[in-house]
């Protein structure tokens, strides 16, 4: 995913959430994998939608296909994306809920009377609690702090969104309005 960025504030905020994320792996988990859409025009910012969190790769692979035929989805074929996380648990417990919480934190940044939206994909957290909890470390760190502006309801930046896992959203696909 190819996004622009101006004095390498998107690296950073990344290199950090990587530093971050492996910090907290420390516990061993399985791995999941983010399915996206990112589609982009010429002279317009880019859009992602997260399609899924799915507990293969194949599975995620096979999702992408699905889509491929959809209203918007087949207009931009290439514009599926899979990313590999392991998932954020406290626990050695075995057991994986259906649910999984995705944090990422965004923000805009204007530059020469031009605005680009700046995401970053913190990780995918087995419960809400644990997502919390990172977030409100991330929410003190220089990397992140004052970057909200007001994309979320608590003007962090921050978004913890509830995914359940091998469950698809957007599935009525999109036009080329949205």
């Amino acid at each position: 995913m190819e996004q622009r960025t101006r004095n390498g504030i998107q690296s950073n905020s990344k290199i950090f959430a990587a530093e971050f994320r492996n910090a907290l792996i420390g516990r061993k988990g399985m791995f999941v994998f983010l399915l996206k859409h990112i589609r982009s025009f010429e002279y317009e910012p880019c859009c992602e939608k997260v399609i899924g969190i799915y507990t293969s790769k194949e599975r995620a692979e096979e999702e992408a296909e699905v889509y491929k035929s959809l209203p918007g989805f087949r207009d931009f074929s290439n514009g599926f994306v899979i990313k590999r996380y392991e998932l954020i648990r406290r626990d050695y417990d075995s057991t994986v809920n259906a649910e999984v919480y995705f944090l990422q934190h965004e923000y805009s940044v204007t530059c020469q009377e031009e605005v680009f939206d700046i995401s970053t994909d913190i990780g995918i957290f087995q419960n809400k609690e644990d997502a919390n909890c990172a977030m409100t470390q991330l929410k003190n760190n220089i990397v992140f702090l004052n970057r909200g502006e007001g994309l979320y309801s608590d003007d962090s930046g921050f978004c913890i969104s509830m995914y359940h896992l091998n469950e698809s959203d957007w599935i009525e696909g999109f036009d080329a309005g949205n």
